[in-house]
């Protein structure tokens, strides 16, 4: 069953987290903190160069709002239905209940919240807007 949530998010550390709360199904969102941003992975085949991959900066507050757009969905659908790019951000969140995730974002709108990082099959996945960069 999946029910981990991993956001996809590019290279860059920042020291400040947004707070409040945010809720996907599985949990409440009170903070978000991007870690990387501007990833590029040459592996995944897209019409993206690095430089563009480089652009792709998001703030700690436009994923919290990101996530709060977002639709929680089953790993078949994300597969089916989400936009990879080449590109993504990636960051950890903490619950309303202080429990601690990491994420991965990315600009075509999909993401991943990691919430067993023993298990690979469990994870949350969320769909919503691309992001502009």
């Amino acid at each position: 069953m999946v029910n981990n949530k991993i956001c996809v998010i590019a290279l860059s550390i920042f020291s400040i987290s947004t707070t409040g709360n945010c809720k996907p199904k599985s949990f409440s969102v009170k903070s978000v903190m991007v870690e990387e941003t501007g990833i590029y992975q040459e592996q995944i085949p897209s019409y993206l160069s690095k430089e563009a991959c480089s652009r792709f900066k998001p703030t700690n507050k436009m994923v919290f709002n990101w996530i709060k757009k977002a639709k929680e969905v089953k790993q078949s659908s994300f597969m089916e239905t989400s936009t990879i790019t080449q590109c993504s951000a990636k960051g950890h969140l903490v619950t309303s209940d202080g429990k601690e995730y990491a994420w991965e974002l990315d600009p075509g709108g999909g993401a991943i919240i990691d919430t067993a990082p023993s298990s690979p099959t469990e994870a949350v996945y969320l769909i919503g807007p691309m992001i502009p960069y």
